[in-house]
C-alpha cells in the first residue's frame, strides 16, 4: 500500500494495488474509486484533500508493517524497520520541517 499527495492537484491517492485501473467512479463529490476488471477496489483519489484532511500530520496505527517509507516534503527519506512481523508500534512522522 501507498499513499502519495500531489500538491499541484491537491490529490491524495491511496494506492492498494500496482494493476491497472479499468474504471473509476466518483462515489461522492471529489472522492474516486479505481477498480480492476473484476471491480476489485485499486485506490481511492480524495480531491481537493487539504480541505478534508490535515495534510500536515500522519498517523499510522495497527498496521503488520515491516518497513516505512517516508518522503516528506522537504525531500527527506526514511526508512524504519520492524525485526518481528505483525503489528508494529505506531509510527508518527509529520511533514513540518
Amino acid at each position: 500500500m501507498k499513499i502519495s499527495y500531489d500538491q499541484a492537484t491537491d490529490s491524495l491517492y491511496i494506492h492498494l494495488s500496482d494493476r491497472a485501473s479499468v474504471e473509476s467512479d466518483e462515489v461522492q463529490d471529489g472522492v474516486v474509486l479505481d477498480v480492476d476488471a473484476d471491480g476489485a477496489l485499486l485506490g481511492v483519489d480524495l480531491q481537493h484533500a487539504s480541505q478534508h484532511v490535515d495534510m500536515q500530520d500522519l498517523f499510522v496505527a495497527g498496521l503488520p508493517l515491516m518497513r516505512l517509507h517516508t518522503v516528506l516534503a522537504t525531500g527527506a527519506r526514511t526508512t524504519a524497520s520492524s525485526t518481528t512481523p505483525g503489528p508494529t508500534p505506531a509510527a508518527r512522522t509529520s511533514a513540518k520541517a
